[in-house]
């Protein structure tokens, strides 16, 4: 139904019929921008077209031609080419504003919109990195070092190893350090992991993330934390003991004794801890008066074995939790799964949702910034902006398998993002296609006229 208040009529000529509807939508334009004698003049050109069991002359529709070329002179001179263009394909008729509000509020989504995607580009790239690094944690041969080690420990427990550090051969003891070195850094590389990891999986924003903030943030409005203890005075105090003689030879039955069944399921010595501990004093007290270098890695040794104790975060005490390295090791893992099923999320849903609008409203902005082209409605901006995050949404889906990204697959593809942000900036001509090959498979589908029709007697 338009401004003449008819349908319009079955002329039988296809391209007559477009131009009776394009007449009939400029009514609607002329209608909107008050231009009477226009409009009173095509109105009347076209009734003939509109009267039932009339064929229009050939008078009648060059007189249409005509006018409709005299009402487009004149809505061309109230419209922008391009707003006319789109009201004679069906759009509402619209005029142009250059409304200072709409532009300002487009400009904030669209910034908004870049800041998204330069927050999930980053994580993304982070995560990347932080698998890397969960995946070195997890290829290293912990029991293979353990063993060395505990085949150490043996060694300098036996009648050679007095005779060994005599001689002043440091080749044991460096092997020794060695292997304490690559555990410290292991070790290092599981307390910084974890908290890495469990870290970066709450920086993604989620609606889940976003209710947790603000939950947190109201609970410090009405509640103090509580002090904590501060780690590094405690361990301060443990090193401080540690370097005492005592306490340093503790320290390396209670490293040998605890790190070596992790590895070999029983310890070599099954002797009562007390008797190991007199023993191993013993033979340190002579290396000590021998002024044997032995001395000094042990030394350097048990620094190392305190850092990576407190590294690990394997201490009791009021404000640690004790772990083990088997549940550290299948926390590193679950959450590694868990990071790359967030990344896959993130290159298939997110980036194309938001490069998808983010392209819907360069194509809103274009039109306020552009001289002589009118601008689209807030309310129908913010339906082409959903729709053409969910086209985006859809193309992802069909173009990129699931768990394409991570270490498997490398990261998101930018051609998919390309796409989305093409097909949000032109969404418009991605419906026409659409219907145009709904069109045309229809017809190809549906059965002709002339088939239909019966043979006369």
């Amino acid at each position: 139904m338009t401004a003449s208040g008819t349908k319009v009529c079955d002329t039988g000529d296809d391209a007559l019929h477009q131009l009776v509807k394009e007449a009939e939508y400029l009514c609607d334009q002329l209608l909107y921008e008050e231009a009477d004698q226009e409009l009173e003049d095509l109105v009347r050109a076209l009734q003939p077209f509109h009267t039932a069991d009339h064929s229009p002359t050939a008078d009648e529709i060059l007189a249409l031609k005509l006018t409709f070329r005299k009402a487009y002179g004149k809505a061309r001179t109230l419209v922008d080419g391009i707003t006319l263009r789109e009201v004679l394909k069906g759009w509402a008729p619209t005029r142009k504003s250059s409304s200072i509000v709409t532009g300002a509020l487009l400009a904030v989504i669209g910034i908004g919109l870049m800041l998204s995607i330069w927050e999930y580009s980053s994580w993304s790239a982070r995560t990347d990195l932080l698998l890397e690094e969960a995946e070195d944690f997890v290829e290293f041969e912990h029991e293979s070092e353990l063993m060395r080690l505990v085949e150490l420990r043996s060694f300098f427990q036996s009648d050679g190893a007095r005779e060994a550090s005599f001689r002043l051969d440091p080749e044991p003891q460096r092997m020794f350090v060695d292997v304490l070195k690559r555990l410290e850094s292991h070790y290092t590389l599981e307390r910084t992991l974890e908290h890495n990891l469990n870290e970066h999986l709450h920086d993604l924003w989620t609606f889940k993330s976003w209710l947790a903030t603000f939950h947190r943030l109201a609970c410090r409005t009405i509640e103090s934390e509580a002090p904590e203890e501060s780690p590094a005075t405690e361990m301060v105090a443990r090193t401080g003991m540690i370097l005492a003689p005592e306490g340093r030879l503790a320290g390396l039955v209670n490293w040998v004794e605890t790190c070596a069944p992790a590895a070999t399921g029983q310890l070599a010595s099954q002797r009562n801890i007390q008797e190991v501990y007199a023993e191993i004093t013993a033979r340190f007290d002579d290396l000590a008066n021998s002024g044997a270098r032995f001395d000094e890695y042990i030394d350097v040794m048990m620094v190392f074995r305190e850092y990576t104790m407190y590294q690990a975060g394997r201490r009791s005490g009021p404000f640690v939790r004790p772990t083990t390295y088997v549940q550290s090791l299948h926390q590193i893992a679950n959450w590694r799964s868990e990071l790359l099923r967030r990344l896959d999320d993130v290159h298939r849903w997110y980036l194309p949702i938001l490069y998808g609008m983010l392209g819907s409203i360069v194509y809103a902005i274009w039109r306020v910034l552009t001289p002589g082209v009118a601008p689209l409605g807030r309310g129908y901006t913010i339906l082409r902006t959903c729709f053409a995050g969910l086209a985006a949404m859809t193309l992802s889906m069909l173009l990129v398998p699931s768990n394409a990204t991570g270490l498997q697959g490398g990261t998101g593809s930018p051609i998919i993002y390309l796409v989305a942000f093409v097909f949000g900036y032109s969404i418009e001509a991605f419906v026409r296609t659409l219907s145009r090959l709904n069109a045309s498979v229809s017809q190809a589908m549906s059965p002709r006229r002339d088939a239909l029709r019966k043979p006369r007697a």
